[in-house]
Order: structure tokens, then sequence, then C-alpha cells
């Protein structure tokens, strides 16, 4: 996860803006959007699972999504750094910045019962954050498009 967050903190810091302005200003709503898709995803996964064509195909959805979920854990887990943890903690180099803010994740996650939830909200919410930036790509491109 440390490495996953330099490699986007330093080729797309552009998403991870753009993800920072989405959690603090609708984090419910990406929520939603992440649950809405889940739900979404499952049903299509056991439909096509029915189906010899459909097995291979329902295994590359389920890796898509899980390749999002993991995309998006990283922007919330930075997120949540920023909040949670001391301001000193940015002046640190940032692979340290990012190991601090993934330490602190995975001790949080690691908790009996609190873990599970926060795992299953902030990988829902991943989900919803990568797909809502994806189609506010689209959205951007397809108004460049027209213009």
């Amino acid at each position: 996860m440390t490495c996953l967050g330099f490699l986007l903190r330093n080729y797309l810091s552009r998403f991870l803006r753009q993800s920072e302005e989405l959690l603090a200003s609708s984090a419910t709503r990406l929520f939603g959007i992440g649950a809405a898709i889940t739900l979404v995803l499952f049903a299509l996964i056991i439909l096509l699972s029915f189906t010899v064509v459909g097995i291979p195909l329902a295994l590359l959805i389920f890796l898509a999504s899980l390749l999002a979920v993991i995309f998006g854990i990283v922007p919330i887990i930075e997120y949540l750094g920023n909040n949670w943890l001391s301001p000193k903690i940015s002046n640190f180099p940032l692979l340290t910045n990012l190991l601090i803010k993934a330490i602190l994740f995975v001790a949080v996650v690691n908790l009996p019962l609190i873990g599970f939830l926060v795992f299953t909200v902030s990988g829902i919410m991943g989900l919803g954050l990568v797909l809502t930036q994806i189609w506010m790509l689209f959205k951007k491109r397809k108004k460049l498009g027209k213009e």
C-alpha cells in the first residue's frame, strides 16, 4: 500500500487531490455509490458464473473490481491519516509519511470487530471513489469532445 501510495502521489497527484476533495465533501455519497455498484457486480458475477463462457468473464470482473478497491483504499488511507495524525507527520519524507499512515490503517483494521467494519466501509467507499473518478474523467472527455 505504501508503494502504491507513493506511485499515486508522484504520478497521479491530480487523482489524489480530487479524491481528497470528494472524500471531504461527499463521503456518504461515495459509500452509497460503492454499495450499489458492489451489489450490481455481485449479481453480475453470480449470473455469469452459471455459464461456461461467463466464468472467465466473471473472474475478470471480480479482479477488476478488486483492483479498483485497492486503488480506492489508498486515497482513503491518506485522507484518514491526514485527519487523525499530527500535522508534524507531513514534514517527514514521503515514503515515511505514507508508511505511518498505512501502519495506522492496518492497526485499526486489526481491531476485532471495528476493524472488519472499517475495512468493509473503506473498501466500499474506495470502489465508489474509483468509479466516481472514472465517471468524472469520461464526462470531462465527452465535454471536451463536444467543443
